[in-house]
């Protein structure tokens, strides 16, 4: 439903901006080998027909109705795994992964990095800040374990999201630019 309004807002940009384009430059339009002169632009300039009309006040209602966080994606979970250990990863720590309630604006990212021998390292990072770095072996149940795990380590890590940032930001983390 969101994604048909972004193409219907799309669309109608791109109209409007055909029908603008022809109707503050009708001369080049009828006459292309001949430049156009500040006098014919300024005397071309028409009304916008009703049907241009009625679309950017839908446009408008639509844009006053809906809130500007809507236009962003919150919640997104990045599947950058390459092997079937970091997909088997993957795939259990999206089935138990469980948002904090009212929280928005935050990316999830699972990615991995090959190990020596049979094992990978998958990393996870929210909001591009590393939260939990761990070694996966090929069996299935300690893959589970270590998803469930994460789960945990993420939603703790999103429900103190806000004081992590307040403490990053402290005076006692901020110079006083003296050496």
């Amino acid at each position: 439903m969101y994604l048909r309004g972004i193409r219907k807002y799309t669309f109608a940009c791109l109209l409007l901006l055909c029908c603008l384009s022809l109707l503050s430059f009708p001369a080049m339009a009828q006459k292309a080998d001949v430049p156009l002169d500040a006098e014919d632009i300024d005397s071309t300039t028409a009304e916008a027909p009703p049907a241009l009309k009625s679309i950017m006040q839908d446009l408008e209602a639509e844009k006053n109705n809906s809130g500007s966080a809507d236009i962003e994606i919150d919640g997104l979970i990045v599947d950058e795994t390459v092997t079937k250990m970091g997909r088997d990863f993957y795939q259990v720590f999206y089935s138990n992964w469980e948002a904090p309630p009212n929280f928005r604006d935050y990316t999830l990212k699972l990615s991995e990095k090959p190990m020596r021998g049979i094992g990978t390292m998958i990393i996870i990072e929210i909001n591009d800040q590393v939260v939990a770095e761990s070694p996966l072996q090929p069996r299935y149940d300690i893959i589970e374990s270590i998803a469930k795990q994460a789960v945990q380590v993420c939603y703790n890590y999103l429900m103190n999201y806000e004081q992590i940032q307040r403490d990053l930001s402290g005076e006692d983390l901020s110079g006083s630019g003296i050496y």
